[in-house]
């Protein structure tokens, strides 16, 4: 028995081999440490057909964002009269009468 324990506490430890990731490339910093980091620049070189990125989401139009006049103030009514109205406002107006029906909604 205490051969068997010898032979196992003699053993030097056991390294895993490092996983090779297609477009993924280790970059050690101290010892075996380290991480991985994508290959962008040298893509090609690896088999790595890199795509342009771009815009994740369509632009905004401008127009959504222009202040219009004609925009109706809702007076306070109970929580059974709900009227939903379809108004163009600014985010900030919008943000207004949000708040306005969640106060109303609490009261």
């Amino acid at each position: 028995m205490t051969a068997v324990r010898d032979s196992l506490c003699n053993m030097e430890p056991v390294q895993i081999p490092r996983p090779q990731i297609s477009g993924l490339q280790f970059i050690p910093t101290r010892g075996r440490l380290g991480f991985y980091a994508t290959i962008r620049r040298d893509g090609e070189k690896y088999g790595v057909g890199m795509k342009s990125i771009g815009p994740r989401r369509p632009t905004l139009s401008d127009d959504l964002f222009k202040a219009n006049s004609d925009i109706q103030k809702s007076s306070s009514t109970p929580r059974d009269d709900t009227v939903k109205q379809v108004v163009k406002c600014s985010s900030e107006q919008v943000l207004f009468h949000l708040f306005d029906l969640i106060r109303i909604i609490l009261i």
